[in-house]
């Protein structure tokens, strides 16, 4: 999906204008975003808005500072609609979900991980962290900067050939021998978010109970 396909998206409901196409109501990206955070699970509504926000921020890790401005932008015009949508119904859900949005999440994996660290309250991780190793330049998933802890999202388009996973496992070399720590979760982990958790907790919060502070951000798991 990319932007020039999300500027106008089929719609059921009555945007805020209400335009058709052949029959069909139509409304802008904004409009769709407070949509999906007003009344999608949390899950599903994030998933759907990050896609977007890659898609309209035109998300490039190497220009990092042009995509954060590009998104600050649609952030400002999302949280305006909001403010125009007062006494409306899941304003209350939809302001606390628009903290996660970013356009850095660049798959549902990506997605499901911040919300985990959110629902345990985990310090949130940077997205897309540029990494210059002695074998190049890559881009962590996610990264906790004070534990210099990496955390990589893994599809199963990764691992078709031995040759992919040995590149990964270089990587993974490289990045270490930065002094990093890199931890790998496929899907099948992340649906269950205790385990995954319970791991994460042993690197970002080691002190404290593991505790669940936003339980509506592991709905639908």
């Amino acid at each position: 999906m990319d932007a020039a396909h999300l500027k106008m998206i089929s719609y059921r409901g009555v945007p805020k204008e209400n335009r058709q196409i052949e029959g069909i109501n139509v409304v802008d990206p904004v409009e769709l975003i407070c949509t999906f955070l007003r009344y999608r699970k949390p899950l599903d509504a994030m998933t759907s808005v990050d896609s977007i926000c890659v898609a309209l921020c035109r998300a490039d890790a190497r220009a990092r500072g042009q995509t954060e401005q590009r998104f600050k932008h649609l952030k400002k015009q999302v949280l305006t609609r909001l403010d125009e949508l007062h006494g409306c119904h899941g304003l209350k859900r939809a302001r606390q979900l628009i903290e996660l949005m970013t356009p850095w999440a660049h798959s549902p994996l990506e997605t499901r991980f911040r919300l985990l660290c959110a629902a345990y309250g985990f310090p949130r991780p940077v997205l897309q962290q540029r990494m210059d190793t002695g074998r190049g330049l890559f881009f962590l998933d996610a990264y906790f900067p004070q534990q210099r802890l990496g955390v990589e999202l893994d599809g199963l388009m990764k691992y078709r050939s031995a040759s992919v996973l040995r590149e990964e496992k270089l990587r993974d070399v490289a990045i270490e021998r930065e002094g990093l720590r890199i931890l790998h979760y496929v899907f099948a982990q992340l649906r269950r978010p205790e385990l995954v958790a319970r791991e994460i907790a042993e690197w970002v919060a080691p002190s404290r109970p593991l505790v669940v502070i936003c339980p509506e951000f592991l709905e639908g798991w």
